[in-house]
């Protein structure tokens, strides 16, 4: 009864009231007994005793009788939360009078009803799964009621029927199997999975056959095309399509869907950018600003999360939007869950740190770089996305400070680090690692103790699409050939 909203535990106490489901009145006794203590029931009257005189004036107290009778309680409250869903479930109520209609000779009323609640899910503008699932029920009931009333000559009727019953299924199950995928896509970039996805190829296949047959069916069309960034590098000018599509059938889709396909554009946007396609930094800052616009990016708790927080300011920090950046920090900051908001505004803090030493002269380097080292020892977190991206920065700036003992250090114990955790999926884990296997060489190179010429290295940087910073990897080699010279390299 704590569950129950103030709302929730009135209509319980006229459910209780009810005869139709309530026989006994001893049951509405210990409503309003209870009532008085809604929606606590923190009070030393509320005892086995007590409760027990609510059904049986005289008499021993005997505990089963007491659970017996509790344990009634108990299923009276959950035939009041069933009955409550379904009455306020339109569908469901009307779908349940035709089933009810199906055994008796009421043709009339059964045709009146049906048209009434086709009519109804024909005036929904969102085309779902669950909207082909009960045209798919819908048309089931009808061809079903039919069947056994229709002579001969109609029955061709009935036969349309169920090629529209074949259609909805398949149409509900390519939708509901297209998402699944989705959803494991998208999950095997944050944690590890370990699952054959099946049928994926045969649906795959089979849509790309009929492509042209679901382009009324937007949900479908949207959904292959989305689930096609997983495994195809396209250009700026397909996402710049797919954006135009999406909002073209913004109101056929519901909106928590519609915001889902704007977050993986982002974020494709941002995997192709890391890989080295530069072109796609404007359009993900578009992107960006769009969705905050629109307010995609916070949850239904109204906040932002903390990785969202930080890779919003680095896409905009990667677009060299460094003033854009730092106001966003400050301004966004609050979006933040107070239980995760100190640690993600010094990391972004350190961040901005690190950029703005990073263009400065070599005294304010120090004095920024500096900053950027406190603000990273400050963020307290055993999530490996903190740890990894605090390596990522601590290895730059230790680096670009020739701290060498320092740098060293983290190598190892970064290698360590990610050789035994288990959580780090394996694209990102192998995205760490050669940061750190290049990192590595290219501190040889600049130190003299090479075993590969800096033009083998920059070969291999250059083929490898997962790499952690590559762009600065490269701006390395580019200082120490400018420095040292390139023939003693």
């Amino acid at each position: 009864m704590r569950t129950l909203s103030p709302a929730e535990f009135r209509e319980f106490g006229e459910f209780l009231r009810s005869p139709y489901f309530n026989e006994s009145p001893k049951y509405v006794n210990l409503y309003e007994y209870l009532e008085k203590y809604f929606p606590r029931f923190e009070s030393k009257e509320i005892c086995k005793e007590n409760l027990y005189r609510i059904f049986y004036k005289d008499g021993e107290y005997i505990d089963k009788k007491l659970r017996d009778r509790i344990n009634h309680s108990l299923h009276l409250i959950k035939d009041f939360i069933s009955f409550n869903n379904f009455r306020k479930d339109e569908f469901e109520r009307r779908k349940s009078l035709l089933t009810g209609i199906r055994d008796k000779e009421e043709n009339a009323v059964f045709e009146e009803e049906y048209k009434k609640l086709v009519g109804r899910l024909e005036d929904s503008q969102v085309k779902n799964e669950e909207y082909y699932y009960k045209n798919y029920q819908l048309s089931s009931i009808y061809r079903s009621y039919f069947e056994s009333r229709t002579s001969l000559n109609d029955k061709a009727r009935l036969h349309t029927k169920a090629s529209e019953e074949i259609d909805y299924v398949l149409n509900f199950f390519l939708i509901v199997m297209l998402k699944e995928y989705s959803k494991i896509f998208n999950s095997e970039r944050e944690v590890k999975i370990d699952y054959k996805l099946k049928f994926y190829e045969e649906i795959i296949q089979f849509i790309s056959k009929e492509e042209k047959n679901f382009e009324n069916v937007p949900l479908i069309a949207l959904l292959y095309k989305f689930i096609s960034l997983h495994s195809l590098d396209k250009d700026e000018f397909y996402v710049e399509n797919l954006r135009r599509l999406l909002n073209f059938h913004k109101n056929a889709i519901d909106k928590d869907v519609y915001e889902t396909f704007y977050i993986e554009l982002y974020n494709y946007c941002k995997r192709m950018e890391s890989h080295g396609r530069k072109e796609f930094g404007r359009v993900s800052f578009s992107l960006m600003k769009e969705m905050l616009e629109k307010d995609i990016f916070s949850e239904p708790d109204g906040f932002m999360s903390a990785h969202t927080y930080i890779n919003l300011a680095a896409t905009a920090i990667r677009e060299g939007k460094i003033d854009w950046a730092e106001s966003f920090i400050n301004t966004y900051r609050a979006n933040v869950r107070s239980s995760e908001r100190i640690n993600a505004y010094n990391y972004n803090l350190a961040v901005l740190y690190y950029i703005r030493g990073y263009e400065s002269a070599p005294k304010e380097k120090e004095v920024y770089y500096g900053k950027a080292l406190k603000k990273l020892s400050e963020v307290k977190s055993e999530d490996f996305y903190y740890a990894t991206r605090i390596k990522n920065h601590e290895l730059k700036i230790y680096y670009e400070l020739s701290f060498t003992e320092n740098l060293l250090s983290l190598l190892d114990s970064y290698s360590h680090y990610l050789s035994r955790n288990k959580h780090i999926p394996v694209h990102l884990k192998e995205r760490y690692q050669n940061f750190v296997k290049y990192s590595e060489k290219l501190i040889r190179l600049k130190f003299k103790k090479k075993y590969v010429t800096a033009f083998r290295l920059r070969e291999e940087i250059q083929k490898n699409n997962n790499i952690e910073y590559k762009g600065w990897l490269l701006q390395r080699l580019d200082e120490l050939e400018k420095w040292q010279g390139t023939d003693s390299l």
